[in-house]
C-alpha cells in the first residue's frame, strides 16, 4: 500500500511550541512527515 507523505518547509532556527504544534498536526495528514530546513545562507538573504 502506498504511504501518504507530508512535507514541511521552514527555518525552525529556535524550536518553540508553535513549531511542535505544526509538526503534530502534520502527522494527521499522512503516514510520513518530512521536515526540510532552510540553509543559513537562504535565511540570511530573506532576513
Amino acid at each position: 500500500m502506498k504511504k501518504k507523505k507530508v512535507m514541511l518547509f521552514g527555518t525552525f532556527d529556535i524550536l518553540h511550541p508553535g513549531h511542535e504544534y505544526v509538526f503534530s498536526q502534520a502527522k494527521n495528514y499522512g503516514d510520513c512527515v518530512m521536515v526540510v530546513l532552510a540553509r543559513d545562507v537562504t535565511v540570511k538573504k530573506v532576513k
